[in-house]
């Protein structure tokens, strides 16, 4: 018996001080490098034996820290797994310039804050980062941005996100990365997008509109699945593979528009892209002269109503990366970096003046915008 106890008594021991290498200012963290460059990752207290951490208050992540036992000081270049987990502290932000490259799976979750700052430095963001951050409101990513894929279930079940904007970093969207955000209302996809995973936005109940950006090559199974506010969707003509039930339960859709000019060098990966769904009641609008060959083409043919769209560009500037994109009174751009917008009626009344965003509420119309030093003409339905 005192032999087990003593065996248990030193497990403990061994474990507290497995648990982290150092403590500095109420941060703990682990060596991830003793040679020139020194780095560390931030951890917690007992992040691998317990759920939950012991961080409390409102916490900064320094750039660099100093070890108070042996003086040496370390760059701060990753969090953790499960280093912010719980929900006992306030706030969570980065001394800038950070010098953080990744955070790591879990870092966040359940974490109690209600905004994130991404520093530039980061690089990855490993997957689970802000699953079910129930308070979660504002997530900004720092300019310019270095991540290219938002992995497995970075923002699962967020209640609190209605909006958020990616940068035109990403790539690829992973699979359940904003799965059962029930909330959401407004997706900014970026430019450089190019995939969307399986379950990205499934359970997105207050989503109305996509309109998914102009290189993006493929919509993953259930990507949008149970969407059930979602109206209108815009497919552009550089997807070439719809995974099966991408847009199943989507029970409120009124219109579909796709780009496609041959609908049949498409890959579709079932029967179901619109299961559950009653397209019969649902208007398609495809490019000008193809209404005969949608009423012909796979999946398409079964829609109770094929259109032919009004252009919704007379001219386009892809040689700047910049695109223009319309959905129902609604117009977005994507590739804009340091250029503010103006945007003026066809009389030349300017409505939108020196402005940064890259979405605008417009009535149905013809709108002259201008970008820098280039002027779009646009056609808002």
């Amino acid at each position: 018996m005192r032999k087990s106890g003593l065996f248990l008594l030193l497990l403990c021991i061994s474990l507290k001080v497995s648990a982290y290498d150092f403590e500095a200012g109420g941060i703990y963290y682990n060596i991830t490098s003793d040679v020139d460059p020194l780095t560390v990752e931030v951890t917690c207290e007992w992040c691998h034996i317990k759920a939950t951490n012991t961080y409390t208050g409102d916490i900064i992540v320094p750039a660099t820290v100093v070890n108070p036992s042996d003086g040496q000081t370390y760059s701060v270049t990753s969090v953790g797994e499960r280093a912010f987990k719980g929900d006992r502290h306030n706030s969570v932000t980065f001394e800038q310039p950070s010098m953080v490259r990744k955070i790591d799976a879990s870092a966040f979750a359940g974490s109690p804050i209600e905004s994130i700052l991404i520093p530039n430095s980061v690089q990855q963001i490993a997957s689970g980062v802000f699953v079910q951050c129930p308070n979660l409101k504002s997530v900004t990513f720092q300019s310019p941005c270095q991540v290219k894929n938002l992995e497995y279930q970075a923002f699962r079940e967020c209640n609190s996100l209605t909006t958020i904007e990616l940068p035109n970093s990403i790539e690829s969207i992973g699979a359940e990365a904003f799965y059962n955000c029930p909330i959401l209302e407004t997706i900014i996809f970026p430019s450089s997008l190019k995939n969307i995973q399986t379950g990205a936005f499934a359970f997105c109940y207050a989503l109305k509109s996509i309109n998914i950006p102009p290189l993006t090559e493929y919509i993953g199974f259930n990507a949008f699945r149970s969407c059930k506010g979602l109206e209108y969707v815009e497919i552009p003509a550089s997807v070439d593979s719809l995974a099966n039930t991408c847009f199943v339960s989507c029970k409120a859709l009124k219109e579909v528009t796709v780009n496609w000019t041959d609908p049949t060098l498409v890959k579709y990966e079932g029967e179901a892209v619109f299961h559950d769904v009653l397209i019969g009641n649902v208007t398609l609008i495809v490019p000008a002269g193809m209404e005969e060959t949608y009423e012909k083409a796979f999946i398409w043919q079964n829609f109770g109503t094929i259109s032919e769209a009004i252009p919704t560009f007379v001219e386009n500037t892809p040689q700047t990366g910049i695109f223009l994109s319309s959905g129902k009174g609604t117009l977005e751009i994507y590739g804009l970096q340091t250029f503010s917008v103006n945007i003026y009626t066809i009389s030349g009344v300017c409505i939108v003046k020196d402005s940064f965003e890259k979405q605008f509420a417009l009535p149905a119309g013809v709108y002259l915008v201008r970008i820098g030093d280039k002027t779009l003409k646009a056609i808002v339905k």
